[in-house]
């Protein structure tokens, strides 16, 4: 059954705490719509009693071809339900499978969160794609799970002087904007990852998100987004400037928003994996610095229609043939 974010929210919250994670909420759906164009946030449920199935994402119009794909938002997503029963689930997967041919869906890519294990209520296939870190709050001192480089580049910081402080999200939503964009630029990175005001904005009107930033004399060096759930504190977008990175900024905001998540009471800082799936990715070995724990990253693909997934193959054979591994080779 279709639902409305309210009736989302209210299943959200009946979830076991450790699924109640930011980035799986119906809010975060909606947050992230101002990323796309065109995309609608769907919201829906399969209940039998007290037992409940439910997935929120972007319903997609298809290029050039009559009907629709679903995608997970930026980072995870994927169905949660409050009941591992195996024949529940699979009762639930018929009915959304169902509703998903009758909506005119093709195909449905998801992104599962390391954290939550979810992709244990998806039908389709699933695949690791790569290994994530997150930090252990409950153990102490942080200070013990990093790596000596981790250590150093942090006292580096402090010594320079640079402050960590929580500023005010909504009123530097357009600031941090145009700071992560320069981030992003100065790395290269695809168009992708340049995300609207309109995203930021809706981001930093949402009340779990903090805005941590890492100055010196009033210049940012590093800043980043965070997300707060139920015991979960999310790593979501960050970027240091030239002179951030020099100083090892972005290590110290790290480090900061950690002790305050530990501080605060929550149990785990997660902060994500590369931008790829290889073990020597630069990113991935800057996280793994922080921490040794790892979860696993999970992918989940599921074709719904097959005559309009075969419409698509033959509207662009040259990209099909590109991309064959990917079901959504269009996007």
């Amino acid at each position: 059954m279709r639902i409305d974010v309210g009736a989302a929210r209210n299943l959200f919250e009946r979830l076991p705490r450790q699924l109640r994670l930011a980035s799986l909420s119906p809010d975060y759906v909606l947050a992230d719509t101002g990323r796309l164009s065109g995309s609608q946030p769907l919201f829906w449920r399969y209940e039998e009693g007290e037992r409940f199935w439910y997935h929120g994402f972007h319903l997609t119009p298809l290029p050039e071809v009559d009907g629709f794909d679903i995608q997970s938002p930026y980072g995870y997503g994927g169905p949660l339900a409050n009941t591992e029963d195996a024949d529940f689930l699979a009762r639930a997967w018929r009915a959304y499978c169902d509703m998903a041919t009758a909506t005119g869906v093709a195909a449905e890519f998801v992104r599962f969160h390391p954290l939550a294990g979810n992709a244990g209520f998806f039908g389709g296939s699933i695949e690791e794609n790569r290994q994530t870190v997150w930090i252990d709050l409950t153990a102490g001192d942080l200070f013990s799970q990093y790596q000596g480089r981790g250590r150093t580049t942090i006292r580096k910081a402090q010594a320079a002087g640079v402050r960590f402080e929580w500023q005010d999200a909504p009123a530097h939503a357009a600031r941090f904007a145009e700071f992560y964009r320069a981030g992003m630029s100065a790395l290269d990175a695809a168009p992708y990852y340049r995300f609207p005001d309109r995203y930021f904005s809706a981001m930093a009107d949402w009340p779990c998100v903090r805005l941590g930033v890492c100055s010196l004399d009033e210049q940012w060096l590093a800043a980043g987004l965070f997300l707060q759930g139920a015991e979960v504190v999310e790593y979501h977008l960050a970027a240091s400037s030239g002179a951030g990175k020099r100083l090892g900024a972005g290590s110290l905001l790290l480090h900061a928003a950690a002790s305050s998540a530990q501080i605060e009471g929550f149990r785990r800082l997660y902060l994500g994996g590369g931008t790829d799936c290889s073990a020597a990715n630069p990113l991935y070995f800057y996280k793994s610095g922080f921490s040794p724990h790892r979860a696993v990253f999970y992918i989940g693909t599921h074709c719904h229609d097959a005559a309009r997934q075969e419409r698509l193959r033959r509207r662009w054979p040259q990209l099909h043939r590109a991309n064959p591994e990917r079901l959504l080779f269009y996007r």
